[in-house]
């Protein structure tokens, strides 16, 4: 069985690493376990002991073990030198945000592909030997800001029909965050998480054809209001009564809508889009 894994960077070609390569030969890999969260404490002067302020999951830190093998010391120069290119992070100005890549980790057999987002770390490169042929060792690293591992295909679930409680399983062992989408004619619509009581409610009407796309990713939540490809932020329509842009919890989630009313076109529906989470491989 083969297993792969594949650096995409922001900017440049892709690395490709396998146990069964003849260039990039994949000895190991590190850090796909869960990551254990840190306690941020603070001591005042005099104080006995420390004060507990918050608790927070660090970075991930990945870690591949690869032999380069080459057919000659041109071509280890070569392989080389592809490595270094795709570890290589895009400066940006100061203030400015690092372009995340992509890590897929392909286990092989019935295993389930998986990916993170990540920028490279580190890379510890040898130089080639300078006579015949052969391997040379390199250990490269990656941080990953968002620490869970997810699946690299979305799940989609429609709930075709108001006031029916529909199955959105959330096949990881993390809180998953789904894309919403609520498809018009629609007016004053509320989706609920049955299994954990949260909600949330949208306020005026979605006309037949647009949809409104509600992200409830932490740090990236937004509502938006989509007709003709163009999307208008619709933040302001969400009641702030009944504001939760819940997550999916692991395992079965029975999720429903309701709308105080209902036009004669359109698609009528919600759909979830999302992926599975990971704590580790």
């Amino acid at each position: 069985m083969t297993s792969t894994l594949i650096w995409a960077p922001a900017v440049g070609a892709s690395l490709t690493m396998t146990t069964s390569a003849t260039d990039y030969l994949l000895l190991a890999i590190d850090g796909t376990g869960p990551v254990a969260a840190t306690p941020l404490t603070a001591k005042g002067p005099g104080q006995p002991g420390t004060s507990a302020l918050d608790i927070v999951v660090p970075s991930r830190i990945v870690n591949a073990q690869v032999y380069l093998l080459g057919t000659d010391l041109a071509n280890l120069w070569t392989l080389r030198a592809a490595v270094s290119s795709a570890m290589a992070q895009e400066p940006v100005p100061s203030g400015g945000t690092l372009a995340l890549g992509l890590l897929t980790f392909k286990r092989g057999g019935a295993a389930a592909d998986l990916e993170i987002p990540a920028i490279p770390n580190s890379v510890a490169l040898l130089m080639p030997a300078t006579a015949g042929t052969g391997k040379m060792a390199a250990d490269l690293e990656w941080l990953c800001p968002y620490p869970f591992w997810r699946a690299t295909l979305d799940t989609t679930v429609t709930i075709a029909t108001a006031s029916t409680p529909t199955a959105v399983a959330n096949t990881g062992d993390a809180l998953t965050p789904p894309v919403i989408r609520i498809y018009g004619d629609l007016t004053l619509v509320t989706v609920t998480n049955l299994t954990t009581g949260q909600a949330f409610q949208i306020g005026g009407q979605i006309a037949s054809g647009d949809y409104v796309e509600i992200n409830t990713t932490p740090g990236q939540k937004s509502v938006m209001y989509w007709t003709g490809g163009v999307g208008t932020n619709y933040l302001s329509n969400l009641n702030v009564a009944i504001d939760d842009l819940f997550q999916l919890a692991v395992g079965a989630n029975s999720c429903q809508f309701v709308a105080s009313a209902t036009g004669g076109s359109g698609a009528r529906d919600v759909v979830f889009t999302y992926r599975p989470k990971a704590r580790g491989v």
